[in-house]
């Protein structure tokens, strides 16, 4: 798959540059770089952010662990330690 970049100076010499391709470009820039970004945090805040997707998903805490792996009193204290409601 071709990068945005790259697809933007695909265009021939004499078409033009759409105000559309433009802002397909920006935005698929934008993604890229919050991808990297967000690729560049601890491992502490992958598990927490983790934790938060899987309680966000499922009805209870029993669930969660489940899918954790973890004890429900482990993920009580995790909930505890990054302040997870």
């Amino acid at each position: 798959m071709a990068s945005p970049r790259r697809k933007m100076t695909q265009k021939h010499e004499n078409e033009k540059i759409s105000i559309a391709d433009l802002l397909d470009f920006l935005h698929r820039r934008k993604s890229a770089d919050e991808q990297e970004t967000s690729a560049l945090i601890s491992l502490e805040e992958v598990e927490k952010r983790h934790i938060q997707f899987v309680l966000s998903r499922v009805d209870s805490n029993e669930a969660a662990a489940t899918i954790l792996g973890i004890t429900t009193v482990t993920l009580w204290r995790k909930r505890k330690q990054y302040c997870l409601a």
